[in-house]
């Protein structure tokens, strides 16, 4: 039974294939166990080795066992012998079903035969016994997937240890992200596109999926110059953010509030999340993996496991809610002892998710820390509170930063290249012109253009220091484009 070819690629994991393939014709390996997150690529990869073994000469079964069979015996072979199955009444049942999976597969043939399992834990311990004892006497080679919180069937488990190889699966890195997109897109990918698709999903290919699709269909990534870009804030799709909440399981009003506080918070300290929430809900959402802790500086400090989670638990509020939680967190932080500089993150956020007024300045300082701590999102959207606040110079290149720092570069270039806001300072046109042209330096990969717009700028100029300033960048930009000059 040759397994359907599927036209996803899987892209990233050729090294993960080539191992497994390489395990797989090992005479002392009898079943690799594919383990890793939700969307990490489990059942895409044991696919894929499936595929790539059939092309060999190997012969392939893909079965898929489910919790509502996970009781009925045999359910998980039903498909091979159907029969065989309907009649197991009386004695040797176990041996019928045996013989006729073993004719099945086609065992008496010289071609080796392997067995995909997607979601082991959910097998039905006969059929699971069934498959063990095949893969025991290295009569097939079973590739199985099962989640990182779940427990392996009693028979796989007796199975030797030299005969099963537990790998891993990890989400992709940064390139291969960047690999995946491109494969999405059909074309190169910018870096502004893969920060903000890796810095959201982490590298799990189903959010990275998810995420280009949702900016394709919102029509938010446009191709500039042969590379493609995002032209807006790409956001969850309603879809995805289902499945996420889904697999939270059943959850207690507390221990959502809970999760509620942490998702629009971003990150809080222990301390601080203990004020508001009781101990035994912070033990029960920490417990199930909903949340992580780290320490900083001895100071315990926690957030929600994975960022796309939090996207996902913020969508599933009603603005009512998130106004009432940014309400509680901004007095949680108005009474909190000891503050540092980073609260001024959470102050900033609470205060204008709240509906409250906070000056323009407190909040471009508090998109600035945001910045240093790397929260970039944060500080994107403290820095667009205070431009729309007040409309100046500073705000407005305080926000192209931020957007700039987040890969948003299409959406920076339309805000430098606007009018001037009320001002004629020409440091204030130089410290535009230097954003903007680092923008096309490093967002759009153009030279030529970065320094087009600092030579515009140069030619307004009267001021000695800041026509050395825009020289020196020059400078730079011919550095950074392999021209190196005496400057």
């Amino acid at each position: 039974m040759r397994p359907r070819r599927t036209e996803s690629a899987l892209v990233g994991r050729e090294g993960e294939l080539a191992r497994l393939i390489e395990m797989a014709e090992a005479p002392a390996t009898g079943a690799v166990l594919l383990t890793g997150p939700a969307g990490v690529g489990k059942s895409r990869l044991a696919e894929g080795v499936l595929i790539s073994l059939t092309d060999r000469g190997w012969r392939g079964v893909g079965l898929s066992a489910t919790d509502s069979a996970s009781r009925v015996p045999y359910s998980s072979l039903s498909e091979l012998i159907p029969e065989t199955l309907d009649s197991l009444d009386g004695e040797g049942g176990e041996l019928r079903v045996q013989r006729a999976v073993e004719s099945s597969l086609g065992l008496a043939q010289p071609e080796p035969v392997a067995i995909v399992i997607d979601d082991v834990a959910a097998m039905d311990p006969q059929s699971c016994s069934v498959l063990v004892h095949l893969a025991t006497n290295r009569r097939v080679f079973i590739i199985a997937t099962q989640g990182i919180d779940e427990s392996l069937p009693e028979a796989l488990r007796r199975l030797t240890p030299a005969a099963v190889v537990e790998t891993k699966i990890e989400p992709l890195d940064v390139t291969g992200t960047a690999e995946l997109a491109a494969d999405l897109v059909g074309g190169p990918v910018g870096p502004g596109l893969v920060r903000d698709l890796y810095s959201r999903s982490l590298g799990n290919p189903l959010f990275v999926t998810e995420l280009v699709n949702a900016a394709r269909a919102e029509g938010l990534i446009e191709e500039r110059d042969g590379v493609h870009e995002t032209s807006g804030v790409v956001t969850i799709s309603p879809s995805l953010g289902r499945q996420i909440v889904f697999r939270f399981g059943v959850l207690d009003q507390s221990e959502r509030t809970a999760l509620e506080l942490l998702a629009l918070a971003g990150e809080l300290s222990a301390d601080m999340f203990a004020e508001v929430v009781q101990t035994t809900h912070m033990e029960s959402i920490e417990s199930r993996g909903l949340v992580r802790r780290w320490a900083d500086r001895q100071r315990l400090r926690m957030a929600v496991s994975h960022p796309l989670q939090a996207e996902a638990i913020v969508a599933d509020m009603t603005p009512l809610e998130i106004r009432r939680r940014w309400g509680e967190l901004a007095e949680l932080i108005g009474t909190s002892p000891g503050r540092r500089d980073e609260d001024s993150v959470l102050h900033g956020l609470a205060t204008i998710g709240s509906g409250r007024a906070l000056g323009s300045r407190e909040l471009l300082d508090a998109a600035y820390v945001a910045l240093r701590l790397d929260r970039i999102r944060d500080a994107a959207g403290l820095a667009e509170a205070a431009y729309e606040s007040e409309p100046n110079e500073t705000n407005l290149t305080g926000y192209a930063e931020a957007l700039i720092r987040q890969g948003r570069f299409v959406e920076a270039e339309e805000l430098l290249a606007g009018p001037m806001v009320a001002s004629t300072s020409e440091w204030d046109q130089l410290h535009r012109a230097i954003r903007r042209s680092s923008n096309h330096l490093w967002g759009f990969q153009d030279a030529r253009e970065a320094w087009r717009i600092d030579e515009e700028c140069l030619g307004r100029l009267t001021d000695p220091d800041a026509r050395d300033r825009v020289v020196a960048h020059q400078a730079w930009i011919e550095y950074c484009d392999g021209r190196p000059t005496d400057a």
